[in-house]
């Protein structure tokens, strides 16, 4: 019998103990002494069963729900410590869950006690299922409990800045600061440099050149990483150098949101006038003159990068440099040697000229999309009849072969139903799609109203739909443009003219070597085009 083994624990400090080596022995125990064989062991580090990250998109025990519920494990064993390895949840939420595996043929099994529950055990004794309830409410009342502990526990030592014996808490401390004796002390020699990049600042020396300065002297970095223009922005404009925190708590998604206000709570290495200067400065750099922001607007951001080291690429931003792409990793002083600078307009010219004609899909024709609907509404027709008579047989039966044939079924049908919800919604966007020549004109116009900031940020979005990268050569500066994942690419000179090109789907499918667009190969249902149609509604207004 095959044997899934599930391991999981919700924090790195129970990994570096003991449980990790203790549910695998468990497991490899049970499954040896009852001839089940092991096929995978899926390991849950640092999701909370309380709060049901592991059943959240990415959680190892979601894809085990995903897969129970299309058949994928009918008939395997699931192996888990115990119960509450799988939910610490609500004990109804729980009960589901067990149902759910059970239903879908997998039979849960803990190696801890011995204890087994299948889909014919849950049927046929309500008290496994009262069992299990019970103890699913147990496990859920201790994690509350604790979770409530130690939130209280965790939101008093945030208000006073210390700790319940009012102790210095290295937690909320930033990083030029040490507990020594539980009282906060800076670290001089870090916080020379925090200072030094305030007075930088102030100078009128740019965030860049800031982060050059910086990543030249390697002491100036105690956390992994280099310095780059945006942790400087953010460390300036935080009120952390003044001695004060900020509460932090975490939102439903993880993120972390402010809790409260500002508040003094260890020593302060900044004076306020420094910080409100150094407010100033940046203000004054945030205010440059919109026609000079605009003329540096990079259409191609967050697609360009070196071909030496893979850092990203940027516009410059000084009279001598404010047309050429340069490394930025380069530019920090952060580990690449390549010098070359590439004459962005060219590249510019040649994205366009090359890339823009893509967005244009071959339209299908009606019949076909028709047809499809009509094959799969007979299809799904004649399962749902299949599924009439199954759920009647079974009524009088309790044949499992028929509830798992029940089960299948009810999968099938809703998968079918969301193809062909999705096959009418491509017919209708078809019905409204206008004609391949006039969208080349739309695309031709709308290029030629890239006038302003807007404009040409709505270009940048259409050309990320389209370019996964732009890897620019440091030794001949031609420039590899390679689209959608790979299933095409073109490749410029440094004056933005196409010297190759590959379609990589067409050379596997069309022998005669006939050319085919990337849109004619991927179809035409992409995001681009929803930016094509918004983008001209607001530049015609």
């Amino acid at each position: 019998m095959d044997a899934l083994l599930y391991i999981r624990w919700s924090s790195q400090e129970q990994n570096k103990g003991d449980s990790h080596r203790r549910q695998l022995r468990l497991g490899e125990d049970a499954a040896k002494h009852r001839g089940w064989i092991i096929r995978e062991t899926l390991i849950e580090d640092g999701r909370s069963a309380y709060h049901g990250r592991n059943r959240d998109a990415g959680g190892k025990l979601a894809e085990i729900e995903e897969r129970s519920r299309l058949g994928q494990l009918d008939g395997w064993v699931l192996l888990v410590e115990q119960l509450d390895r799988l939910s610490r949840q609500q004990p109804i939420q729980t009960l589901n869950l067990i149902t759910s595996l059970t239903g879908a043929g997998v039979t849960i099994f803990e190696t801890s006690t011995g204890r087994k529950w299948d889909n014919e055990s849950v049927r046929s004794s309500w008290t496994d299922l009262l069992e299990a309830f019970i103890r699913a409410g147990l496990a859920f009342d201790e994690s509350d409990k604790k979770s409530k502990r130690i939130k209280s526990a965790w939101a008093a030592t945030r208000e006073r800045g210390a700790t319940k014996d009012g102790l210095a808490d290295p937690r909320i401390m930033p990083g030029w600061m040490e507990v020594v004796d539980g009282h906060y002390r800076i670290i001089e020699e870090r916080a020379e440099w925090i200072r030094s990049i305030f007075r930088w600042c102030i100078e009128g020396v740019s965030l860049m050149g800031v982060a050059r300065r910086l990543n030249a002297d390697p002491k100036s970095r105690w956390t992994a990483g280099s310095w780059a223009a945006p942790n400087i922005s953010q460390l300036i404009r935080a009120r952390n150098v003044l001695g004060e925190y900020l509460p932090q708590t975490k939102d439903q998604n993880g993120k972390r949101v402010p809790a409260g206000d500002w508040t003094k709570c260890y020593p302060a290495i900044i004076d306020e006038p420094t910080w409100q200067a150094a407010q100033a400065a940046l203000q004054r750099r945030a205010s440059a003159s919109p026609s000079a922001r605009n003329r540096r607007i990079n259409i191609l951001a967050g697609m360009v990068v070196c071909g030496a080291c893979f850092g990203p690429l940027f516009l410059g931003t000084n009279t001598k440099s404010a047309r050429r792409l340069i490394c930025r990793n380069r530019h920090q002083n952060s580990g690449c040697d390549a010098r070359t600078t590439y004459h962005y307009p060219n590249l510019e010219r040649g994205v366009l000229d090359n890339v823009l004609h893509i967005a244009v899909p071959e339209q299908a024709g009606p019949g076909r999309a028709a047809g499809a609907i009509t094959n799969l509404e007979l299809s799904l027709q004649e399962r749902k009849g299949r599924l009439e008579k199954l759920v009647d047989s079974y009524s009088r039966t309790g044949s499992a072969a028929m509830e798992r044939g029940i089960l299948s079924l009810e999968r099938e049908i809703s998968v079918g139903e969301d193809d062909l919800a999705h096959l009418r919604k491509q017919e209708r966007e078809a019905a409204n799609r206008p004609a391949p020549t006039e969208l080349l004109k739309r695309a031709a116009a709308l290029r030629s109203k890239m006038v302003d900031d807007d404009s040409r940020s709505h270009m940048n979005q259409l050309l990320r739909s389209l370019v996964t990268s732009i890897v620019m050569n440091p030794i001949n500066m031609e420039a590899t443009v390679i689209l959608l994942g790979g299933l095409a690419a073109i490749k410029l000179d440094k004056h933005g003219d196409k010297v190759a090109e590959v379609d990589a789907k067409a050379m596997l499918l069309d022998p005669d070597g006939r050319t085919q667009t990337v849109a004619a190969t991927i179809g035409a249902d992409v995001p681009h085009r929803m930016m094509l149609d918004q983008w001209e509604a607001r530049t015609d207004a």
